[in-house]
């Protein structure tokens, strides 16, 4: 009887996460195509590796009574290799491998080792790409650095493009600039009024449209910032799912963003992009973009998008505009 070969990767983080580990599945099924990949995802990033196509299964593990059943199905497979690439220490990590009891099992190990391999001494750069696919330089023995060359995958469904098109469809004929109001917390978004300010200091030509977008809990901001602006018409244009949202960021010719999720869809997509960061540099550092198109600006707080120079962004923006 043969016995299937498994191997189990760990991302059950947020969804920029899970983008930023997309790479690994490709390069751990070039390493090993007889295995079985199996992707352990959260409830908020599970739909990105279930389309992906080095991905054989995607099981949802959720930090409650039912994490007992995602353990009882990875226990009663044989899995071969267990890779965790979190590289901070984790009470959940360590329950995981205690109770799935894999072969081997790799990841980083800090003062309480918990993985029978240790990541620690493969990993070359401070990128979340390199950080991620430092099982590759494992396995390969290798020293090499990856985010400089690698990008992000992330396949969009043609039914959520299809989408999207007809909402962009009365947008065709000019240059589309996509401003993303919403972050994955306050302290990372630009306050409506700053927003306003920005816009009307872009001072465009006219074969530009300024569009907005961003979750629904945002819609009052965003609303003030559209009936507020003097100078230019904006133009909401709201997705319906995460995947729409990546397909707007396809159909758009630059994006401008805070620290989220965006910035890694536009990475993966390689969409031109003015990304804003608070002032913490271990972040930007393993989080920045890595579009070839792109402009960083940071604020001068740590804590929040406060401090940011009048007329930066504008600036910034303008950098960028001959290139798309």
């Amino acid at each position: 009887m043969k016995i299937n070969k498994s191997i189990v990767i760990v991302q059950i983080g947020k969804i920029g996460d899970m983008i930023l580990t997309t790479p690994l599945f490709s390069k751990i099924k070039n390493i090993f195509p007889e295995h079985e990949i199996t992707v352990l995802a959260s409830e908020k990033n599970y739909f990105i590796p279930e389309l992906h196509s080095s991905v054989d299964k995607v099981i949802i593990f959720k930090k409650n009574i039912s994490a007992l059943k995602s353990i009882v199905t990875l226990r009663s497979a044989r899995i071969d290799y267990w890779i965790d690439t979190k590289n901070m220490y984790s009470n959940t990590a360590s329950l995981l491998v205690k109770k799935v009891k894999p072969n081997r099992s790799l990841g980083y190990n800090y003062d309480i080792p918990i993985f029978s391999d240790s990541l620690n001494n493969f990993n070359y750069g401070s990128h979340a790409i390199d950080i991620n696919l430092s099982p590759i330089n494992f396995f390969k023995n290798s020293d090499e650095t990856f985010s400089n060359f690698i990008k992000p995958e992330i396949v969009i469904p043609d039914t959520a493009l299809k989408t999207a098109e007809e909402k962009m469809s009365k947008f065709n004929g000019l240059k589309n600039i996509l401003i993303n109001f919403s972050a994955g917390s306050e302290n990372r978004q630009l306050s409506s009024d700053m927003w306003i300010e920005i816009i009307d200091d872009l001072k465009l030509e006219s074969n530009f449209n300024i569009l907005i977008t961003g979750i629904k809990n945002d819609q009052n901001e965003i609303e003030t910032i559209i009936n507020r602006s003097e100078k230019y018409k904006i133009n909401q244009i709201l997705p319906d799912s995460f995947f729409e949202f990546a397909a707007l960021i396809k159909l758009c010719d630059l994006i401008v963003t805070p620290d989220t999720s965006a910035v890694h869809v536009c990475s993966a997509l390689n969409k031109p992009i003015v990304a804003i960061y608070s002032n913490v540099n271990w972040n930007y550092e393993k989080f920045r973009p890595l579009s070839d198109n792109q402009e960083v600006i940071f604020s001068g707080n740590e804590n929040n998008l406060e401090g940011i120079k009048k007329g930066s962004i504008p600036e910034k923006i303008h950098n960028i505009l001959p290139l798309i």
